[in-house]
């Protein structure tokens, strides 16, 4: 990989080591901190833990003589762990980040819960991502449609795949908007969130705004 900080931290006398981008270096400790922290007693040791932070899951692994956080591989397959915490701590910091904007109390989701798509919005430059409950069992509550759909798709267009999977289609930004409450919409020109509607549908959010 390219050029990235570690983070260390003891817990139960033990050096646990995170490895991201420099600018993440305290998103990168908050989690060490809050995600392994409370692990300190945990028999027979640290080593193989797993905890869900924000919308990620991380793993502690013995690798190169080190007990390193792992994250899953979005790129290639998320059931597995790579020794680094960059594009999960990117994911989060957007999510937070948007939602304090929005002065909204998140509603998160994981990176393995289920996203229900239209099939045709998964090759769409313009689609909406809807809100439409909680996150629960599985399925992230959110649904992902066509910017231009004139009608709700039949069960046959419909496919369900997990929410890193945005991250191999090429439409990672499209995670920014998962910890938005029930009932938000936000609509997508490829990277670029041209707006988001409240559960009113008010509009909460628009590059306008942003600027203003």
């Amino acid at each position: 990989m390219g050029r990235y900080l570690e983070v260390a931290a003891e817990i139960a006398g033990e050096t646990v080591v995170a490895r991201c981008a420099p600018e993440q270096a305290l998103e990168a400790r908050t989690m060490i901190d809050r995600g392994f922290g409370p692990l300190a007693g945990r028999k027979p040791g640290l080593a193989g833990a797993v905890v869900v932070f924000g919308w990620a899951a991380y793993r502690l692994e013995r690798r190169e003589g080190q007990l390193l956080v792992c994250e899953p591989d979005f790129d290639e397959d998320p059931r597995q762990f790579r020794p680094d915490v960059t594009a999960s701590l990117r994911v989060v910091a957007r999510q937070v980040g948007l939602v304090k904007m929005l002065g909204v109390k998140p509603d998160g989701c994981r990176f393995d819960d289920k996203i229900v798509a239209d099939r045709a919005a998964l090759r769409a430059r313009e689609v909406v991502l809807h809100r439409t409950g909680l996150a629960k069992g599985g399925d992230s509550g959110w649904y992902m449609g066509r910017a231009d759909a004139k009608g709700k798709p039949s069960a046959e267009e419909l496919a369900g795949f997990m929410s890193c999977g945005l991250v191999r289609l090429g439409r990672e930004r499209l995670l920014d908007v998962l910890a938005l409450p029930v009932g938000y919409i936000a609509r997508f020109d490829g990277d670029t969130l041209l707006g988001i509607a409240d559960a009113r549908n008010r509009e909460v959010y628009s590059p306008k705004r942003a600027r203003s």
